[in-house]
């Protein structure tokens, strides 16, 4: 029986990369099968996962003049300084890899790495470090709607393997 392969990406030789969709579907389908036992709705609200940044980070604080909008600005020291450093890594190695891309889109400084949250919309949105990103999404947790589609599980899960111990 011939399965149809999509094409769904390049990698960086410019070659195609071709992955059977069906086959990528199974594992997330079985690992969340495997799993969705262990887990129960952990949700945390914005202003805990706002509170945790304060507490960890040297942080600036910026309110909007729209009350439901705060900004934090994590500072280039402390703990804030191995972000920073982890940011750094990245762009040497994405400009190593794609030098004039990566001149035109970071410039060649670093970007300040901030966290906004939205309260109404209980938007949080990460700038400058997906480490940090990451990390907010094992904080934050799941709820019920997020623990019934198993794509968000296996990344949650995926997050935790990755950084669960930073996180405890």
């Amino acid at each position: 029986m011939n399965k149809e392969i999509k094409s769904i990406g390049y990698i960086n030789t410019l070659s195609n990369c071709y992955v059977d969709e069906d086959e990528v579907t199974k594992k997330i389908s079985l690992l969340y099968e495997e799993k969705i036992h262990l887990l129960k709705p952990n949700k945390k609200t914005i202003y805990e996962i706002m509170e945790y940044i304060k507490t960890k980070y040297t942080i600036i604080e910026n309110h909007t003049t729209d009350l439901d909008k705060v900004s934090l600005t994590i500072e280039n020291i402390g703990p804030g300084r191995e972000l920073y450093e982890l940011q750094i890594q990245e762009i040497k190695s994405l400009k190593a890899q794609l030098p004039i891309l990566a001149n035109t889109l970071l410039g060649k400084k670093e970007t300040l790495i901030k966290v906004d949250f939205e309260v109404g919309t209980d938007l949080i949105s990460v700038t400058g470090s997906q480490k940090l990103a990451d990390i907010i999404c094992i904080l934050r947790g799941l709820d019920e709607l997020d623990l019934n589609n198993k794509y968000v599980v296996v990344h949650y899960l995926e997050l935790i393997d990755k950084y669960g111990d930073i996180v405890k």
